[in-house]
């Protein structure tokens, strides 16, 4: 395990994560998963914590789920474990509904690649600031997968029918388009104009009660599709079809096609 994958900074209001696995463009494997997973509930904990800012080493933010994680759950499926896959993906989502309850403020800081599980860190986010040249998108359909865990996450976020078409377009935003979609907050240019955008968030923050914050953001989790009861049993659901479609479904053709970077079988036949 990379010790280093995750930088986890206290700052004077609350926390910054790095994710920092720039030669993988910050794919998030289970390792971080858990790493963030417990930091959420120590905020949760923490009442004087008003705010988590996320960002990315190396130019981008987050390329989406860890490959490596992907072939340790098939050799387990291959060993008999057929939850395998479901409980990989199913994690992601207790990340992002996680997220999604924190007490504080979520500032995403994105550059680059945010791609699928890059993409759900974004929409769980309060604030996302974004360079002018990041791409965003959901891209799993083309890989003959859903995306699962992310969709009801960015519904929530942008509203049914535009993440419907995001899903299933799987169209490559870039940050102006992400911004019309509500996905994007305000744009940057330059890395001294990120950092002031962010310093500006920050000193709000810093005239903000913690303890307002923290009403403000139960108040507004209420009022969202998680608060419900079913909010458990639709992401079982979603991971459950993950689970499916790469395993019996063409999950595996597209995974096989990206690896050998051609085009997947069903892409062959003329539109």
């Amino acid at each position: 395990m990379d010790n280093n994958a995750l930088i986890i900074e206290p700052i004077a209001l609350g926390y910054q994560v790095t994710l920092n696995r720039p030669a993988q463009r910050n794919a998030l494997n289970l390792a971080m998963v858990e790493q963030l997973l417990a930091l959420a509930e120590k905020i949760q904990q923490d009442a004087a914590c008003r705010v988590l800012v996320l960002r990315g080493n190396g130019g981008h933010f987050c390329a989406g789920g860890d490959l490596a994680d992907m072939l340790t759950a098939a050799q387990a499926f291959e060993n008999g474990d057929k939850e395998a896959f479901f409980s990989v993906n199913r994690r992601y989502g207790e990340l992002l509904l996680a997220l999604t309850r924190l007490p504080c403020m979520v500032i995403s800081l994105v550059e680059g690649a945010a791609m699928g599980g890059g993409l759900g860190l974004a929409a769980v986010s309060d604030l996302v600031i974004a360079h002018e040249q990041a791409k965003l998108a959901m891209p799993e359909v083309t890989l003959g997968l859903p995306p699962a865990q992310i969709t009801p996450f960015v519904a929530d976020k942008i509203g049914l029918v535009k993440a419907r078409q995001l899903a299933l377009f799987s169209k490559k935003l870039s940050s102006r388009d992400a911004q019309a979609l509500g996905l994007v907050d305000e744009i940057f240019s330059g890395a001294s104009e990120a950092e002031h955008r962010l310093q500006q968030a920050l000193h709000t923050v810093q005239f903000a009660s913690p303890a307002a914050l923290r009403s403000t953001k139960q108040l507004c989790f209420s009022l969202s599709r998680f608060a419900g009861e079913d909010c458990e049993q639709l992401l079982d659901h979603a991971a459950q079809a993950f689970s499916y479609a790469i395993t019996r479904g063409d999950g595996p053709e597209g995974s096989r096609a990206f690896m050998e970077k051609r085009k997947p079988q069903w892409a062959e036949v003329d539109a």
